[in-house]
């Protein structure tokens, strides 16, 4: 199976996205400030996080 270079280039974008958006839930998260609407945290607290 073949990867096309930009196929490449989007699969490099896409987890570069992903690196930036944990990085910011890991921000707010440890500055106090609640996150809804994300898979793994729960409304106690709880900070386990899964990636899909």
């Amino acid at each position: 199976q073949r990867i096309t270079a930009s196929a490449r280039a989007r699969r490099e974008e896409q987890i570069e996205i992903c690196d930036g958006l944990i990085l910011k839930l890991m921000n707010e998260h440890s500055s106090g400030r609640s996150i809804k609407g994300v898979d793994g945290y729960t409304e106690d607290g709880n900070d386990t996080v899964a990636i899909v």
